[in-house]
């Protein structure tokens, strides 16, 4: 779905907003939310083009509107994330963490970081990068991890991918 998302930096400097972008068969229009906030902002329009300057308009008089009446305005991300995992995962979460040498919180991002990481690299927009090993690759190649992986021991770059699986070829 990330394709159907629009992203604005107010002028204002309040911070990235993130706006969804859905079709509406009967009305013929394109219709949006603002994303990743609790208050509502809808916008519509008939074109892309028109869609996007609606998603903008709605973001800058939200900010207004918020500013006018002594509210702060809500912000898509802040950089702390509230996670319930559940006793018996939370302990393991621990345990790993500790043995690593890190805080619960390092250790999360870092496998929070490798999993986008992972993500970016083999779930990019397919196309043909070569053959390797007699198999035709693409950039939407996933690949399985040994039972025994532990985060933090794979870093993956496109080293690690022409080391550990085979080169890549236009």
């Amino acid at each position: 779905m990330a394709d159907k998302v629009m992203k604005y930096n107010p002028p204002a400097g309040k911070g990235e907003y993130f706006g969804s972008v859905e079709p509406d068969i009967d009305d013929r229009c394109l219709y949006g939310k603002v994303l990743f906030i609790t208050d509502t902002i809808l916008y519509e329009g008939k074109t892309i083009d028109e869609l996007e300057k609606k998603f903008h308009k709605a973001v800058d008089n939200y900010i207004k509107t918020c500013a006018r009446n002594g509210i702060e305005a809500k912000r898509s991300f802040k950089g702390s994330l509230n996670v319930r995992l559940g006793e018996d995962l939370h302990q393991q979460v621990a345990t790993r963490a500790y043995s690593a040498g890190v805080s619960i919180n390092d250790w999360l991002k870092n496998v929070a970081l490798e999993k986008v990481q992972l993500e970016e690299l083999f779930e990019a927009p397919s196309k043909k990068v070569g053959k390797t090993k007699g198999v035709e690759m693409t950039e939407k190649v996933r690949f399985i991890v040994p039972l025994d992986y532990k985060p933090g021991e794979i870093k993956v770059t496109e080293k690690f991918f022409s080391e550990n699986i085979g080169p890549i070829l236009n």
